[in-house]
């Protein structure tokens, strides 16, 4: 263990920064949502000002024709996520990890109508996803476990353990969110309470909630 700061900049309650499908910008056309995300509309030259990501829980993989990936967001919308990579692009994903259950992150989303109705998102580049070992629901508990956790200024206050108010904590090593009085603590939460199933997705958690999602210079890629 060694010793941590933690800054929370945002929260995956938040709709801004991590829109359902519904809010996200049309991919085709400018709509109101637009203004959210964009500028530039008075010289007709758009780029984005900020960044954003959706998630939701995976309900079902294929791969008939492309990979494609059935998916419910926060607002418990079912949409369609289809992969356009480029032939021959070898993609930065394990399509091995899109496991019913499991949460998919997508960066820099817009909403797409395929040809036969169905709502969903577009994927050209592989790189915007990231897959979370966990349900939706129980990521949404996770991040509000996190945010508590933590302080003014980023500074931990509570051990993840005992619970106990402390200055002066560690962290997990393997995640960096789970922070402890001492090694005791650590083998207690690991062994006893539920941190051995909730360390991998908390270690993808902490950079989406760790991220200034309003200052933007560039489209970044996972892993954040």
């Amino acid at each position: 263990m060694s010793q941590f700061m933690a800054t929370i900049q945002t929260s995956l309650q938040d709709n801004l920064s991590f829109p359902k499908w519904a809010d996200c910008p049309l991919d085709e056309g400018v709509d109101k949502v637009w203004e959210k995300y964009y500028t530039g509309f008075d010289t007709g030259t758009l780029s984005a000002k900020r960044h954003w990501c959706f998630i939701g829980e995976i309900e079902q993989f294929t791969t008939f024709s492309r990979p494609c990936v059935v998916v419910r967001d926060k607002a418990g919308k079912q949409i369609v996520v289809a992969y356009y990579l480029k032939m021959g692009e070898t993609p930065s994903l394990d399509f091995g990890e899109f496991v019913p259950g499991r949460t998919i992150a997508i960066l820099y989303p817009e909403r797409h109508q395929f040809l036969d109705g169905t709502a969903g998102i577009r994927i050209e580049e592989s790189g915007t996803t990231q897959i979370i070992p966990s349900k939706l629901s129980a990521l949404m508990s996770l991040n509000n476990k996190l945010v508590a956790r933590l302080g003014t200024g980023g500074k931990v206050q509570k051990c993840s353990a005992c619970e106990k108010a402390s200055g002066s904590l560690s962290r997990c090593g393997r995640c960096n969110g789970a922070f402890y009085c001492d090694k005791n603590c650590q083998m207690l939460d690991w062994k006893e309470q539920n941190h051995k199933t909730e360390c991998k997705a908390i270690k993808k958690l902490l950079p989406l909630i760790t991220k200034d999602w309003g200052k933007y210079e560039s489209h970044d890629d996972f892993p954040l």
